[in-house]
């Protein structure tokens, strides 16, 4: 099934169930708001858009791995657009809002001049909005509270802003992205391709750098490619099957130097079991995987590669502390 954007209809759609009044809220101002972005924004997120709730000027989304549901609309007149994000617990709601942010932000990148103004609105007062980048200033200068004359209020800063992120993704980057190399049987492809959703928003926020050998372009010596990667590594994912097991290039290569860099403590080897297999008494049975049990006996499998995704932030934030 294709959406065209430009195609759809005027009339917004009903979002049922959605709880508007609950949920994590952002604005962006535009100076000039081009009409291609609500457009190129659905089309880069299609696979989360929820049947049915789309139309011209907005849409509705749900992320699978957060369990998180979102409604961005478009308000051409105001040139604006508006984000509402929904679910289960707060850095459910942090990541997927986040994970929508940096989408946008990669599409202004691609416009010259294009100014855009990030907006965050009181607590309990939705029609007055204060700019994000004064909230970080306040907090980088150590104010806690930021005064709004009008109300005769003070409201908290880290308050505010630790609704819509974690502190530590408001101070500057000081570290690249990790390498993360992915070992697996092409006969489980199908699998992998479920692993790089799963972890695209520590990809898309720049938290990972993912290396699988889909990305071995024509004309690239496949094993100069292959072993360059694997040195670089600091993690390395295996998804373990029989197919895995009998591969002799993942099992007695790629494993076999992965393996020599855990024992050294130069990487992390993550096995993944993506199938029942007998595994646990091979060489790397003893390092702790991810989930608890195979990724095809969960239904949907979404709910394997959700916890595959917590154990992944946490082996991120441990290469961190070791660099």
């Amino acid at each position: 099934m294709y959406i065209v954007p430009d195609l759809l209809t005027v009339e917004e759609q009903p979002v049922p169930g959605f709880g508007y009044d609950t949920a994590l809220r952002f604005v962006l101002q535009y100076d000039f708001l081009p009409a291609s972005v609500l457009p190129r924004f659905m089309v880069q997120l299609h696979t989360r858009i929820v049947e049915g709730e789309q139309w011209r000027t907005g849409t509705a989304l749900e992320d699978p791995i957060f369990k998180s549901k979102a409604v961005v609309k478009a308000d051409r007149d105001e040139k604006r657009l508006y984000l509402w994000v929904n679910g289960p617990d707060r850095d459910s709601r942090r990541n997927f809002f986040n994970f929508i942010r940096k989408t946008l932000h990669d599409i202004h990148d691609s416009f010259e001049k294009l100014t855009v103004t990030e907006l965050v609105p009181v607590p309990g007062h939705d029609d007055i909005f204060i700019e994000y980048a004064e909230l970080v200033g306040y907090e980088e200068m150590g104010l806690t509270d930021y005064p709004v004359g009008k109300l005769r209020r003070k409201f908290p800063v880290g308050e505010m802003l630790s609704g819509l992120e974690a502190p530590e993704r408001r101070q500057p980057r000081r570290h690249a992205p990790v390498k993360v190399f992915v070992s697996y049987s092409h006969k489980d492809a199908e699998y992998k391709d479920e692993l790089v959703t799963a972890l695209a928003y520590l990809s898309r926020m720049e938290e990972i750098e993912l290396w699988q050998d889909g990305r071995i372009e024509a004309g690239m010596e496949w094993r100069k490619e292959i072993f360059e990667k694997l040195a670089e590594a600091e993690i390395v994912i295996c998804l373990v099957s029989s197919n895995f097991i009998a591969s002799d290039f993942c099992y007695s290569i790629e494993l076999k130097e992965a393996l020599e860099g855990h024992e050294a403590g130069t990487k992390i080897v993550v096995p993944i079991q993506i199938k029942t297999c007998a595994w646990t008494k091979l060489p790397f049975g003893k390092i702790q995987g991810l989930p608890p049990e195979p990724i095809s006996s969960y239904s949907p499998r979404d709910d394997g590669w959700g916890e595959v995704f917590a154990g992944m932030e946490g082996a991120v934030k441990r290469v961190r502390k070791k660099r």
